[in-house]
């Protein structure tokens, strides 16, 4: 069945960041058949009409980063900085059961529904059977996930600036599961089998590789980890130099700076996705934006941690790729892409008193549509309105506060927390 959507502004997000005052879409087969400005003009009969007056429709937002176990345990930690706060994290972590993860997942998706978000990367240390737990969720849910393994070899106590002697949860490497092994062969074949057994696009399943952070990884692992990536023609993400201390811990591992060090590697290439980046230097600047990487900025958390606030202005002018995240619950406090997009808009203008530099409104909304998009390996079917494209979108109640009056859709759309003002979300 075909759904024609008309007397709608649609806020496009195509190459051009096109806005048509009033326009339609035709839906058909789960695709975008049809875009175009006034009255649709072709047969009607057999269509589902839906009547958009009044309704705003903008590319379903796309969450580059989060962490579905955090759903639980937000407010359980506060006022100490990302270090510490780990230890917490992995303790809490290892006493969660399969239906606690059930439940996180549940959580997660339908806030993130309910606030505009279609499509997410749910960085999550579990092996297969977690990992296929938190996939029925979203399955029923309806939401489009890409679950990604979060997994290390290397004991966290010897990922910090100075190696120290934690014992305990310290010492035991970063995920996916209590029960993981540590060896890192064993880690890609259960890092395989999540791929073979829960890569289901058609089911709105996607998978990433997503290695916890290089400092938390043996070479072996990080370079066997992308051998995997490309192997399957997956993404690959990691956290990467989200610390002023993980600055300072590449140095101490590698006798220089993180990118570097990937670089050398061989890691770095356009699936690669490096989530905060709050600590990148000029030169790793260029590095990621000569090898086509994304940065995915996450400044609730950020923020909420006092790791920092990224460089986005001169990431910009280097023309490094920008996607937007919210991160975990418990160090964001809600995973509304509206609050990433403000925060990230605001906390640019702190950078520099050139006002002329400052990112614009549709610049951050473009981080959270096509950006993402790409830095997910889905840019060629969602992040845009255009025909061809998956049918991912939102509705927006224009007579809300939000758009009372409607002066400048974008600006209000990042500015003005346009959470309330969602109707519908088509996924």
């Amino acid at each position: 069945m075909k759904t024609l959507i008309e007397n709608a502004t649609i806020v496009t997000m195509d190459k051009e960041k096109k806005i048509i005052d009033q326009g339609y879409l035709v839906v058909a087969d789960s695709l975008i058949q049809e875009v175009g400005e006034g009255s649709y003009r072709g047969d009607r009969s057999g269509l589902h009409v839906l009547n958009a007056k009044d309704r705003i429709v903008i590319p379903g937002l796309i969450n580059a980063h989060t962490h579905s176990y955090a759903n639980i345990v937000k407010g359980t930690t506060e006022n100490i900085p990302l270090e510490i706060w780990m230890l917490y994290i992995m303790a809490e972590g290892k006493c969660m059961s399969r239906d606690d993860h059930a439940v996180n997942a549940a959580l997660g998706s339908i806030e993130m529904v309910k606030s505009g978000t279609t499509t997410f990367l749910d960085h999550l240390a579990q092996d297969l059977d977690g990992l296929a737990t938190v996939a029925e969720q979203y399955k029923k849910v309806g939401i489009r996930a890409l679950v990604t393994p979060m997994f290390g070899d290397r004991p966290y106590a010897r990922s910090l600036p100075e190696e120290l002697d934690l014992g305990g949860i310290g010492g035991q490497p970063h995920g996916p599961s209590p029960t993981s092994p540590g060896n890192w062969r064993q880690l890609i074949e259960m890092v395989e089998d999540v791929i073979k057994n829960l890569l289901q696009p058609d089911q709105g399943i996607g998978v990433a590789v997503g290695p916890s952070g290089p400092q938390r990884c043996s070479d072996e692992l990080l370079i066997a980890s992308m051998e995997l990536a490309q192997k399957y023609n997956l993404p690959w993400h990691t956290h990467l130099l989200e610390t002023k201390a993980q600055e300072q811990t590449a140095y101490r591992l590698y006798g220089k700076s993180m990118v570097e060090h990937l670089h050398q590697l061989g890691i770095l290439n356009s699936r690669v996705s490096f989530a905060h980046g709050v600590w990148v230097s000029r030169t790793e600047m260029e590095l990621i934006r000569d090898h086509g990487a994304t940065i995915v900025h996450n400044p609730a958390s950020n923020l909420l941690l006092g790791s920092g606030i990224l460089p986005i202005i001169p990431l910009k002018e280097t023309g490094v790729k920008l996607a937007l995240g919210t991160d975990g619950p418990n160090c964001s406090g809600y995973q509304s892409m509206f609050e990433s997009m403000k925060l990230a808009a605001i906390l640019s203008n702190t950078y520099t008193f050139d006002y002329t530099k400052w990112i614009t409104a549709a610049d951050v909304l473009e981080m959270a549509t096509r950006g993402s998009a790409y830095a997910v390996g889905m840019s060629d079917s969602i992040g845009s309105i255009e025909v061809g494209k998956k049918a991912d979108f939102v509705l927006l109640y224009k007579k809300t506060t939000n758009f009372v009056p409607l002066n400048n859709l974008v600006w209000q759309l990042v500015y003005g927390r346009a959470d309330s003002a969602v109707e519908s979300v088509f996924i």
